[in-house]
């Protein structure tokens, strides 16, 4: 019989199958110099689900980044310095990655006999041994149900002592896959680190990185990477997450030349994955002082939006309290149903809205409701399950917010979506986040969240004062409850009117001569036929699209003829005068002299 003193360190023995695949944590740590911070709660829970009769294996839960390869490497290097928990004195802690076992496996079953041996060995050094096993779910496959590589790690499980690092989906495939796992297997949930604690790992990590990369950080780094990481970076966890990038910051700035990592770097790094301005990320550290453009975003958004006071101001409202932090943080920044007549500015004031938080029109996430009018769509959403049709293809609301995070998401004429659809919403406005048909969670705590329906537009023609009231009749009938509960706020879009026409036109003339920049001419209006073409343009029923077409034919038409007839050059400025079919336009060339024309 093998005596020891008690909680002395593990006693070295010789694992084959062990040392092919994966490597001695506890000899590799015993003097290792690393700095680990050591939580004692994870390994009294780790030591807790290793010691049960009955499968004594744990499933370490947490997001890449949350310490899971951490508390193995914290538990196995007090097992080796003779600090374990009672009950894992002496123990052998080894490190598999299972892309080891997956690897060179050429013929049908050589993978399955690699586990059986792998499994044999654990099993004959039962009470001696811990082993973590990474990617496990890679041995699972990607089945619905239970599958013959499940069973095989079901198998493998039996002898204990396993200790599987998972995030949340991997967990999922492998309940799934394995038939007894609930039984088998006790799950350990990496605790939150809160921002003392995340502060305290990076400054022990600090010196490494500056040795590595050259160059020191600032004094005030850790903690704004800790704020940047926490806020855009939510698809690993902390204080992986802050550590990432403070790395990566460090690079850039090395990169530049720079000796020395303060604010710029770290938002330099952020801008990069999320694709947000630095203008807007500069703007949520302390000091900023960018109080002033959200205290005048009605403004803002109103350059765009024309004759929709109250719907700006509505809006507006309520992404300030997100600001602020004001607003649930666990909800999407702001929710909104706008609802009114065709042509009216809905989608426009979505596009506004992108601009203005995220500094690019594109990023707008625009899904059309009226695809989705039966219940089968639902898997077009969120993508299909493992299993059933279309399992390869990506949701087309889930996969673009997971690739750009920062966005608004429209759902356009969402009264024509089916009802299962519309319920997908639910979990999004109170919760924020939503699983695809991969078992990914989407994050959806930095979008807006905007619903447009004409639903009542012709009940509301000609209801004057009460036309509102006939909007919200119709709101109420469409739209369950639970759904408009949850919204932020139901926005009534107004008609326009001949005044606003005239805005607008200039508006989308304005538009037109941005992408005349290859031509280097300028378009303009007098106030006249600005005017005339308003009044030709105005129809309560269909909004400004009438304007729009009437400009393309009456103003753009001609001038791309002009342009290709080389009746226009460089720097002219034409200005149009006269009434719709009845046009006439001068020019101030670069030469100076005025030319008439008729068109």
């Amino acid at each position: 019989m093998l005596w020891r003193k008690p909680n002395a360190g593990p006693v070295r023995a010789r694992w084959n199958q062990l040392e092919r695949y994966g490597h001695d944590l506890t000899r590799t740590l015993s003097g290792e110099p690393e700095p680990l911070i050591e939580r004692k709660e994870t390994n009294r829970l780790l030591a807790g689900a290793l010691l049960r009769e009955t499968g004594g294996n744990a499933a370490l839960l947490g997001l890449p980044g949350s310490g899971r390869r951490s508390a193995v490497r914290a538990l196995a290097r007090a097992i080796a310095r003779g600090e374990a928990p009672p009950g894992l004195e002496g123990r052998q802690v080894f490190w598999i990655d299972a892309a080891n076992l997956v690897a060179g496996s050429r013929y049908r079953g050589e993978l399955e006999e690699r586990v059986a041996r792998l499994g044999e060995e654990v099993a004959a050094g039962r009470g001696r041994l811990v082993v973590a096993l990474e990617d496990a779910a890679l041995l699972a496959g990607s089945d619905a149900g239970p599958s013959s590589g499940g069973a095989a790690l079901s198998r493998l499980l039996r002898a204990g002592g396993w200790v599987l690092p998972l995030t949340p989906a991997q967990r999922e495939t492998l309940a799934r896959a394995v038939p007894d796992w609930e039984t088998i297997v006790q799950t350990v949930e990496i605790p939150r680190w809160d921002d003392v604690a995340c502060e305290e790992v990076i400054s022990a990590r600090l010196p490494a990185l500056e040795r590595h990369h050259g160059l020191r950080f600032s004094p005030g780094a850790p903690r704004t990477a800790v704020r940047l990481a926490r806020r855009y970076l939510r698809r690993r966890a902390l204080p992986g997450a802050a550590l990432d990038l403070l790395d990566h910051a460090a690079a850039l700035a090395r990169a530049n030349g720079e000796a020395e990592v303060d604010r710029g770097p770290l938002l330099e790094s952020v801008a990069a994955r999320t694709g947000l301005p630095l203008r807007g990320l500069d703007a949520t550290l302390p000091g900023a002082g960018s109080e002033g453009r959200w205290l005048g975003a009605e403004d803002v958004l109103a350059r765009r939006v024309v004759g929709q006071e109250k719907a700006v101001r509505a809006v507006a409202a309520a992404l300030r309290r997100a600001r602020t932090g004001l607003g649930d943080p666990r909800r999407p920044l702001g929710s909104f149903l706008f609802v009114g007549p065709t042509g009216v500015g809905k989608t426009e004031l979505g596009r506004a809205l992108a601009e203005f938080l995220f500094g690019d029109e594109e990023a707008l996430v625009r899904v059309d409701m009226s695809e989705y009018m039966e219940r089968h769509a639902v898997a077009r959403l969120i993508g299909a399950p493992p299993g059933y049709v279309g399992f390869e293809l990506p949701g087309q609301l889930t996969d673009p917010v997971m690739r750009r995070p920062f966005s608004v998401v429209l759902m356009d004429e969402a009264e024509k979506a089916h009802p299962d659809v519309l319920n997908l919403l639910l979990q999004i406005l109170e919760d924020g986040r939503l699983t695809d048909g991969y078992g990914r969670t989407v994050d959806f705590r930095h979008t807006v969240v905007a619903l447009t329906s004409n639903a009542g537009s012709r009940e509301a023609r000609g209801a004057g004062k009460r036309a509102p009231e006939v909007f919200m009749q119709h709101v109420r009938r469409l739209f369950r409850p639970e759904l408009l509960n949850r919204l932020d706020d139901v926005v009534l879009f107004s008609p326009l009117s001949v005044e606003d026409m005239e805005e607008i036109a200039g508006l989308q003339l304005q538009r037109a001569c941005e992408r005349l920049g290859a031509w280097s001419v300028s378009v303009d209006l007098t106030p006249a036929a600005r005017r005339a073409l308003a009044r030709a343009g105005h129809d309560p029923e269909y909004g400004a699209r009438p304007l729009r077409r009437l400009i393309d034919r009456e103003i753009l038409d001609r001038l791309a003829r002009a342009l290709l007839a080389g009746e226009l050059a460089a720097g002219d400025r034409v200005v149009f005068d006269g009434s719709p079919g009845k046009w006439s336009w001068h020019k101030d060339g670069i030469g100076g002299a005025d030319k008439a024309a008729h068109l």
